[in-house]
């Protein structure tokens, strides 16, 4: 569908927002989630992180929001709607890594603080 765009820079920021969307949500997400058929796939499940989920969104938001564009143009206004989506959600427009912790990073911190803690007890 991508590719019926006319214009080529709508086409081609249209494309790439699709292909980010299909390498970090579809086939890193939806399909390791949906078709779960190896340890490969749980492992990506694991790795899922909320910045992932958010940029993935927006990429995806971004190619329907070209596709929009080309589909309205020139006969209706159209307007960039991921801010306006965001703020209806009540979601924020970016994040950063450093908003959500790593679970798995935490985890192993809490283990090794537990570890730590049962092995002084028993030295003492």
């Amino acid at each position: 569908m991508v590719e019926q765009v006319a214009d080529e820079e709508l086409r081609d920021t249209a494309q790439k927002a699709f292909d980010d969307y299909f390498k970090s949500i579809y086939r890193k997400v939806r399909n390791p989630v949906i078709h779960c058929k190896s340890d490969e796939d749980l492992m990506l499940i694991e790795a899922v992180r909320a910045p992932i989920i958010h940029e993935g969104m927006r990429q995806g938001w971004t190619a329907y929001d070209c596709l929009l564009k080309a589909a309205f143009e020139p006969d209706q206004h159209h307007e960039s709607s991921w801010g306006t989506m965001c703020e209806f959600h009540d979601i924020p427009e970016t994040l950063s890594a450093g908003d959500y912790p790593d679970l798995v990073m935490l985890e192993r911190s809490f283990t090794q603080k537990y570890l730590d803690g049962a092995r002084a007890a028993t030295e003492a």
